[in-house]
């Protein structure tokens, strides 16, 4: 599934600081902010590891990636 990642949102982060839509999602259009990344992801774990891949690296457990993800409703995969 092709994915636009958002962010990272630095003023408000109540939903995390990166938000992510299906590409053809209608609400891209809507969002304010910059597409991050545009990733073909066929997981959860997949878009965190675009996002985070560095951290990751270090140790960081991927958990903790997804808890600072918002993923929209349109984004229909499975967690790993």
């Amino acid at each position: 599934m092709k994915l636009n990642i958002y962010g990272p949102n630095l003023r408000d982060q109540s939903k995390g600081t990166f938000v992510v839509h299906a590409a053809s999602c209608r609400d891209c259009g809507k969002l304010r902010g910059e597409v991050l990344n545009v990733a073909d992801c066929a997981t959860i774990c997949d878009a965190v590891r675009v996002v985070y891949q560095d951290q990751i690296n270090e140790g960081m457990p991927i958990e903790d990636g997804i808890n600072d993800m918002h993923f929209a409703p349109c984004v229909t995969l499975p967690v790993s």
